[in-house]
């Protein structure tokens, strides 16, 4: 039945449980490891004054210190903020964070549904999330093995395990002079738990108010201690049942869509057009009649008006309003995760570590269920139209599939099993005089594999099963169409599930990464003594190489599949770097922060290298005011698949020029009709250099007491060299103007452009086939804006209060495509982005003795409607938790996600399913989570 989708039955799931269980313990059976270097333990405070005289190492610096704040703003959120935050997962958790405002790709997104099933994004300052640097425990991970859009590589925060994280740091602004590559726009540290001063277990339900989405979380930790030899270890597993859109009422129906709008009609199940694309082959009410116990009994004979304007004779067709729900808000998922270390003492001043982090995960998602259209499997041309002999017209049948021929939407669905591992065994300790020198060796090895499965239809088998064998070609229309002799009734008779899995094919693929980085790090708080204090010192060498390989399954890479292309992709790159930081006093209360680091990247017959550099000032004129400022530079090394990527195909169109020129010679390029059909072919280049980057911050800190804080940065980063994929439009536009003579055709740019659109072989002038494009640097993206950050906490005799907001304004965000291009304001409702330009949160909490009470509330500012035309208003939700110790050793929690059940904004432009922008806003509605902790000490 429909409304089971996605359900599984208790034996299933328990084996289920029972199988992650033991993947997960034969994959770490030989050790567990979780040991955090010195310099990746952050902890930051806002109290500028504090001066505990602990030595700590703030996110975006490598040496010790005393004073919590740094040169350059750190956002800490620890388990606490998102135990008592409500939060479902660890992109729920940076959703929250201001500075985190660029457009992420959701369960609901169709490129994350093509491109990178299942994965989640972090975009710091709207810059791209290639260009946001994340670390686990201060170090690296591997990249998740299938690219953003389908082009640029990132790291899966989505796959993170909630409850196994002790705290996130935020830092935004180039930070490559400390931390290498990718650090443009900032880094996002997970630091994971790392102590166990007792045994931790820990249960947590969750439920939804609108059904579906039911979740299990188990997750425990503990240790030991056996004198030299001592440890920490824990495991996580989660089970999450699905959300589909049919079980939203926002969403579950195309009469959902705008009213007016003329998208409120049934999915097209069954269309047949005529050869130029319109409806005059009609579906009749007798033929629909044929489908009508399909789709739970909801499909229809409906009328188009878009093409019949109420007639029945050109836009009539066969579907389903609530066809239009078959697809997921929150994908099902069995997951475990288990970390740990071990650390073996060789004396007082060295000792042995070995660091785990294992998991693996089941996840299913439906995007929608699959279709067909005729299909030249020689050339992928997928537009469907052909020559039927059996009534003598020019024909194009379309299919959507539904449930009941499927055998259910299980068969749609799209399955994503993955596993993770990073194994970093390590030496650690110190040396010289006072033990004044500390140094870290380590050996860090990081893989992730997955086997993501597409549900698709075998081209050639669905075309013989519909249309059965080609007769010939016919020339009638002025081109070349394929003949066949093809029964409508067929078409309109529902398969059954045998005839379905009969042209149904799985497309298999194992996109896999890995990265193995060794790293020496040596570090002092005292290098040697100024008049106004010690200089802190650190030094860094890292040698590393990172690999991956899409998998792509070798029959998609051909027209194999229907309407199905995709490329092949697979390389490596080495590289080197050395780096130093040093910490110096100018005087009592000005402190000096300089960075250096040179890396160098091998790749594809490249050598290319790097240097960036860092300055950070620290200006205390009162123990309880931090004025501080810094500037940085950073770079980044070509992502491996804008290098590596293979020749593969998308769909395109737009206007071709040179038919448009040639038909009419006084036209101009306005003037012509962007209806031409063609592919792209998209592929990688070698010849790529890094990307580059400026960073500015300046601010202040003021903590007058320790009950209040206030933080105001002003921020500036820009990049430079930022590689995209060429545009096509301007290419083909220079190729039509180039062969009427508007250009000069022994240009560079006309003969790069002429090469580049291929067109068919006949026809005067001839379409065009597919357009050739691949990546190059080019962009110029800069944003600059203010981040406020406060805190404030009243202790009274009923309690204490706290009040905590941060808050993000962006002043201005550009970009530039060409040198010579018009600027580009994405910020403006007509850029073709989607980036607020206020981005804050707010936290009230309350706590007396056992009892804990606390809200947070997300607003995110006006974003442009579908029609970028006008503004969508700003949007705020609101979660709730209630926390109770009973005794030391047990603790329950209520937490709410959502707490009013705010629906996302209404755009009454935005005809695309789900009917709002799902990058920004989801359809789950109110939400909640039971969780009880117990601890044995």
């Amino acid at each position: 039945m429909i409304t089971n989708v996605g359900n599984k039955q208790g034996g299933v799931r328990v084996r289920t449980v029972q199988r992650l269980w033991k993947v997960g313990i034969l994959a770490t059976a030989s050790a567990f490891g979780l040991a955090i270097p010195a310099f990746a333990q952050t902890v930051t405070t806002a109290d500028a004054g504090a001066d505990t005289g602990e030595e700590i190492v703030v996110l975006g610096s490598r040496i010790p210190r005393v004073n919590r704040e740094g040169p350059a703003p750190v956002t800490t959120i620890t388990a606490d903020d998102i135990r008592a935050g409500g939060y479902a997962n660890v992109p729920d958790v940076l959703r929250g964070v201001s500075q985190n405002s660029g457009e992420v790709q959701t369960v609901q997104s169709n490129n994350a549904a093509d491109f990178s099933p299942g994965a989640a994004q972090v975009d710091l300052r709207g810059l791209g999330p290639n260009h946001t640097l994340v670390m686990v425990n201060g170090r690296r991970i591997a990249d998740y093995p299938m690219p953003f859009n389908g082009s640029a590589n990132f790291t899966n925060i989505g796959n993170i395990p909630l409850g196994m994280i002790e705290s996130v740091q935020v830092l935004s602004g180039s930070a490559s002079a400390i931390y290498g590559s990718d650090a443009l726009a900032g880094v996002v540290n997970f630091r994971l738990k790392d102590r166990a001063d007792e045994t931790t277990l820990d249960y947590r339900y969750g439920w939804t108010e609108h059904g579906g989405g039911e979740s299990h979380r188990f997750s425990g930790s503990t240790g030991f201690d056996f004198g030299a030899f001592h440890g920490v270890f824990g495991g996580e597993v989660l089970l999450q049942n699905p959300i589909f859109g049919s079980q939203r009422e926002r969403q579950n129906s195309t009469l959902d869509a705008p009213i007016g709008s003329g998208y409120e009609v049934p999915v097209t199940n069954w269309q047949r057009l005529d050869q130029d694309l319109y409806y005059a082959n009609d579906a009749t009410e007798a033929q629909c009649a044929l489908t009508e116990g399909t789709n739970g009994g909801s499909t229809r004979y409906a009328i188009d008006d878009y093409y019949g304007d109420g007639d029945s004779i050109l836009g009539a067709y066969c579907g389903s309003e609530s066809a239009i729900g078959y697809r997921s808000l929150q994908s099902e998922t069995d997951a475990i995760n288990l970390i740990g270390s071990f650390t073996y003492d060789l004396n007082n001043r060295t000792a042995l570590f070995m660091d785990v982090q294992f998991g693996y995960s089941e996840l299913q998602l439906l995007k929608r269920p699959t279709s067909w259209g005729y299909q030249d499997n020689a050339t992928g041309d997928d537009t469907g139209s052909f020559f039927n002999s059996f009534d003598g017209i020019g024909d194009n049948w379309y299919r959507i599939f539904t449930p009941e021929e499927m055998g259910g939407l299980d068969q749609a669905m799209r399955h994503v099993d993955s596993t993770t591992f990073t194994l970093t065994p390590g030496i650690r300790g110190s040396f010289g005089a006072n033990d004044r020198w500390r140094y870290e060796a380590t050996l860090n090895y990081s893989v992730y594999d997955s086997e993501v499965t597409f549900p698709l239809i075998n081209a050639q088998r669905a075309n013989d099963f519909f249309l059965g064998p080609q007769l010939g070609v016919d020339d009638s229309y002025g081109f070349d169409l394929p003949i066949f002799n093809a029964d409508p009734t067929r078409f309109y008779t529902p398969l059954t599930p045998q005839e379905y899995a009969s042209i149904a094919e799985d497309s298999v693929y194992t996109p896999r990464s890995s990265l193995t980085m060794a790293a020496v790090q040596v570090d002092t708080v005292e290098l040697f003594s100024l008049p106004a204090g010690p200089v802190g010192f650190a030094a860094v060498a890292e040698f590393g190489q990172q690999e991956y390989d899409l998998g792509t399954d070798p029959r998609a890479i051909d027209p194999y599949y229907f309407s199905w292309v995709d490329s092949p992709g697979e390389g490596d790159r080495q590289s080197w770097a050395l780096g130093a930081e040093a910490k110096a006093p100018i005087t009592e209360n000005l402190e000096l922060t300089v960075a250096g680091r040179y890396d160098n990247f091998t790749y594809a017959d490249h050598d290319v290298g790097e240097g960036t550099y860092n300055i950070g000032l620290e200006y205390r004129p009162l123990q309880s005011l931090l004025l501080r400022g810094a500037f940085g530079t950073g770079f980044r090394a070509p992502d491996l698949n804008y290098v590596f990527k293979g020749a593969g195909y998308v769909e395109g169109g737009g206007a071709d020029y040179f038919q448009c020129f040639t038909d009419d010679p006084d036209a101009a390029a306005s003037d012509c009709d962007d209806g031409a059909r063609y592919r792209v072919q998209t592929s990688g280049s070698r010849n790529l250099e890094p990307e580059t980057s400026e960073s500015f911050n300046i601010g202040f800190v003021w903590a007058p007491t320790r009950n209040f804080d206030i933080s105001v940065d002003y921020f500036d980063i820009e990049m430079e060299g930022v590689v995209e994929d060429m545009d096509v439009d301007p290419i083909v536009r220079d190729e039509g103007e180039c062969r009427v003579g508007r250009q000069d055709i022994t240009s560079p740019t006309c003969q790069d452009a002429i090469a580049r659109v291929i067109r068919d072989a006949d026809g005067d002038p001839a379409d065009i086939d597919f357009v050739i494009i691949n990546p190059i640097n080019l962009a110029r993206e800069a944003t600059t804006g203010i981040d406020l950050a406060t805190n404030l906490t009243f202790d009274t005799s009923l309690g204490v209060f706290g009040v905590r907001v941060g808050y993000t304004h962006v002043f201005d965000h550009t970009y530039v495509r060409f040198e010579g291009d018009t600027e580009v304001d994405k910020l403006a409702n007509d850029s073709g982005y989607y980036i607020p330009r206020d981005k804050a949160s707010l936290s009230l909490s309350y706590e007396r003795g056992p009892l804990r009470l606390s809200t947070t509330a997300s607003y995110i500012g006006r974003l442009p409607n579908y029609d970028e035309d006008a503004w969508v208003g700003s949007y705020t939700t609101w979660n709730g938790s209630v926390a109770y110790d009973f005794n030391d050793q047990l603790t329950a929690s209520l937490a709410v996600t959502n707490l009013f059940d705010e629906a996302p904004p209404r755009d009454e432009t935005w005809v695309s399913y789900p009917y709002y922008y799902s990058s920004w806003y989801d359809g789950i509605g109110r939400s909640a989570f039971l969780q009880l902790t117990y601890r044995m000490q």
